[in-house]
C-alpha cells in the first residue's frame, strides 16, 4: 500500500523521500517542512510528497535489490493513479535512502548492455516517469560505502565493530544465505559496486544521446561522525554532482531542520540543493577533495589487473605487468611499419594500462575466513570501479595467482556487472566445478587459462580439503584443474615446480602474450604428469589437515597438562605453553 504525506490536486510536482536504514516518515518530518517553504518561497506549486515503504531497519536481512524493486512498483502505482500527470519528480535520500533513490533512477532509466543490472532487477522495462525526474539530492549518501576507520569515534567504533561481529557470526552460522542489509552497502559490496559501474553506464548512454544527466547534489555534514570523508563522496561516479557543505551537521543530523542556528542554516542549503539554478549551485560548491577530478583516458585500450595471491607482497605482479606493456609497444611499432597499400586487414594498436596494487600481506588464517575474503574482494570490485571510470573504452583482462584467483572467481558470481576479457591464473584455489561455460556464454569472459603445476602441494592439500569437505567456496583447480571443458576455457598441464611455478620468468612471454591475444598459449617446457607424491597429498588431503590439527592440539594439551595439575605446576611450564600458542599464532598469521 503506497502512503502519501500530503496529496494537492492541482500539485505537478512529486517528492519522493527515502529515510535511512533505521530511519522513518517521522524523522524526515522537518525535511518535508523545508522543502514545502522552499516551493512556496519560489512561487513553485505545493508538491505532493510521498514516503515509499522501506525495509530498513538495524535487523533487516532484506536484499537492496527486492527493495529498489518494491520501490519502483510503488512509484508505478502513484504515477498510473495520477494519469502521468507529475511534470516534476525530485528524488531526495538520506544516508543508505540516497543510494536506493540513485539506484532507483538508475533502473528506471532502464537497462544497458555495459553495466547489467541484478538478477531480481534484470529485465525490468524502462519507466515513462524517468524522464520527469528533474533533480536528485543526496544527504550524507555513503556513495563508496561504509568501513571501520579510525576517522570513527570511540563509541561508534565499538558499537558498529560489534555490529560487524554479530552479522559476520549469522553469515558464518548460516553459510551466507543471511546478510544483514547493512553490509550490502560496504565498502565494495556487490550492490553498491554495480550501483556505482550502472551509474556510470547509463551517464555514458545519455551522452551518446546528446541528453542531459539529471541534476544531482549532494549535501555534506561538516562533522560526519559515522562515515569517513573518503567515503561519502565518489568522485568517479559523481564527479558530475554539485557538492554542498552543510554547516554544523552530522550524518545524522543532517535532515534537522528545526527552529534552532543550526537547523536554519540546513535549511537553506537544502533550499538552495532542490530549488538552486544550476549557476548558483556551481557558484556554492566546493569540490571536497585536494586533488583534480580523474580524467578519462579514451585511447587506452585495455586494462591489465594483476593480482597476487597469500603469503605474497606481490611484488612480481608489476614484473609480469611491464612484460604486457612492453610486448604491446612492440606490436604496435610493428603495426607501424606495415605501410604496404595493398595490406587489407587493419590491426588495432593496443594501448595498455595496468592495476597492480596489493592488498597487503595476507597470512594463512586470515584467509581461511569468509569475511576477510569477502573484504579483499570489495577492495578489488573498488579498484575495478576506478579503472572502468578512468579508462571507459577498455576491455579488461586478468592475471591472478591463489587467492587472487578466488578473488575474480567470486567477483564474478556477486557482481553482474563485470566484463573480463582474458584471464590467467596461476596456482588457482578456485573449485574445480567452477561454471565458466556459463559466464563465457553471457559474454562476460572471453577466454581463460589455467596453469596448473607439476607439484603445488599447497593446494593439492589446502583448498582441496575444503572441496573435498564441501565447506567454503574454495578448490584445486590449480592442483586438479576444471571439470569443464569450453573451447574458450584452456588447460596449461603441467607447468613443471609447485605453487608459484607459472609465475617464473621463462613464462612472462606466455602469460603476456594470452592476455594480449587470448589464444591458447604454446607453453615452454611441461611435465607430462603431476608428481606422484603431490597427487598422493591429495588424495588423503582431509586426513592429513585434520592429523596436523590433532598434533597442535596435542602439542598444547601436553604443554597445558602441569599448568592444570597444582602439584606439578611450574613457571616453565606457563613459559613453554605461552611460547607454544606464540609459535602456533605466528605460523597461522605469518605464512
Amino acid at each position: 500500500m503506497t502512503r502519501q504525506a500530503h496529496t494537492h490536486t492541482s500539485s505537478k510536482e512529486l517528492v519522493i523521500l527515502f529515510h535511512s536504514i533505521g530511519g522513518s516518515q517521522a524523522k524526515l518530518a522537518d525535511l518535508e517542512a523545508t522543502v514545502l517553504s522552499a516551493c512556496i518561497e519560489n512561487n513553485q506549486s505545493v508538491p505532493d510528497f510521498f514516503y515509499p515503504t522501506l525495509d530498513t531497519s538495524m535487523m533487516s536481512f532484506a536484499d537492496p535489490c527486492d527493495i529498489t524493486l518494491s520501490v519502483m512498483r510503488q512509484i508505478d502505482e502513484i504515477w498510473q493513479t495520477s494519469n502521468g500527470a507529475y511534470s516534476g519528480i525530485y528524488l531526495v535520500g538520506h544516508s543508505m535512502g540516497a543510494l536506493l533513490a540513485r539506484k532507483v533512477y538508475v533502473c528506471a532509466c532502464g537497462e544497458t548492455p555495459e553495466a547489467p543490472f541484478e538478477p531480481q532487477l534484470s529485465g525490468q522495462s524502462p519507466r515513462i516517469w524517468a524522464n520527469r525526474v528533474k533533480r536528485i539530492v543526496l544527504l550524507a549518501a555513503i556513495n563508496r560505502g561504509w568501513r571501520l576507520s579510525p576517522h570513527l569515534s570511540i563509541s561508534n567504533f565499538l558499537r558498529w565493530g560489534a555490529g560487524v561481529l554479530l552479522g559476520n557470526t549469522i553469515m558464518a552460522l548460516t553459510l551466507g544465505r543471511y546478510t544483514p542489509l547493512v553490509f550490502h552497502i560496504h565498502y565494495g559490496a556487490p550492490f553498491l559496486t554495480n550501483l556505482r559501474l550502472q551509474w556510470m553506464a547509463m551517464r555514458r548512454s545519455f551522452k551518446a544521446r546528446s541528453c542531459d544527466p539529471v541534476i544531482t547534489i549532494q549535501l555534506l555534514g561538516s562533522t560526519d561522525d559515522l562515515v569517513s570523508p573518503e567515503d561519502n563522496i565518489d568522485l568517479v561516479a559523481g564527479d558530475d554532482f554539485y557538492y554542498l557543505d552543510v554547516p554544523m551537521s552530522g550524518h545524522v543530523n543532517v535532515v534537522e531542520t528545526d527552529g534552532s542556528e543550526a537547523g536554519q542554516k540546513r535549511s537553506r542549503v537544502i533550499s538552495l540543493a532542490l530549488t538552486g539554478t544550476p549557476d548558483s549551485l556551481k557558484e556554492g560548491s566546493i569540490l571536497p577533495t585536494d586533488q583534480d577530478l580523474p580524467k578519462a583516458e579514451s585511447d587506452v585500450t585495455d586494462v591489465v589487473f594483476v593480482i597476487h595471491g597469500i603469503r605474497d607482497q606481490g611484488y612480481w605482479t608489476q614484473k609480469i605487468a611491464r612484460r604486457v606493456v612492453a610486448m604491446a609497444r612492440q606490436r604496435n611499432k610493428f603495426i607501424d611499419r606495415q605501410k604496404a597499400p595493398e595490406t587489407t586487414k587493419t590491426e588495432k594498436k593496443q594501448i595498455i594500462k595496468t592495476e597492480t596494487s596489493s592488498y597487503g600481506y595476507f597470512a594463512m588464517l586470515p584467509f581461511l575466513l569468509p569475511h576477510i575474503r569477502r573484504k579483499r574482494v570489495e577492495w578489488l570490485m573498488d579498484r575495478y570501479a576506478e579503472n572502468r571510470a578512468l579508462y571507459p573504452d577498455a576491455q579488461f583482462s586478468y592475471v591472478g595467482h591463489s587467492h587472487g584467483t578466488y578473488m575474480l572467481a567470486k567477483a564474478l558470481d556477486d557482481y553482474a556487472c563485470l566484463r573480463f576479457k582474458h584471464i590467467a591464473f596461476a596456482g588457482s584455489v578456485v573449485s574445480t566445478r567452477y561454471d565458466w561455460s556459463t559466464l563465457i556464454s553471457l559474454g562476460r569472459v572471453k577466454s581463460v587459462v589455467n596453469f596448473v603445476a607439476s607439484a603445488d602441494w599447497v593446494v593439492a592439500v589446502f583448498p582441496r580439503t575444503f572441496q573435498m569437505l564441501e565447506l567454503q567456496d574454495l578448490g584445486s583447480a590449480g592442483h586438479d584443474g576444471f571439470q569443464q571443458e569450453n573451447a574458450a576455457l584452456f588447460k596449461s598441464e603441467y607447468v613443471k615446480g609447485g605453487h608459484g611455478a607459472a609465475l617464473r620468468e621463462e613464462n612472462w612471454d606466455v602469460i603476456a602474450t594470452f592476455i594480449l591475444d587470448g589464444s591458447k598459449p604454446a607453453e615452454p617446457d611441461l611435465a607430462h604428469q603431476r608428481q606422484s607424491w603431490t597427487v598422493q597429498l591429495g588424495n588423503y588431503a582431509p586426513q592429513l589437515v585434520l592429523l596436523a590439527l590433532f598434533l597442535v592440539l596435542w602439542g598444547g594439551y601436553i604443554l597445558l597438562a602441569p599448568l592444570l595439575s597444582l602439584s606439578h605446576a611450574h613457571w616453565t611450564s606457563l613459559v613453554a605453553f605461552a611460547m607454544y600458542v606464540w609459535g602456533v599464532w605466528k605460523v597461522l598469521t605469518w605464512f
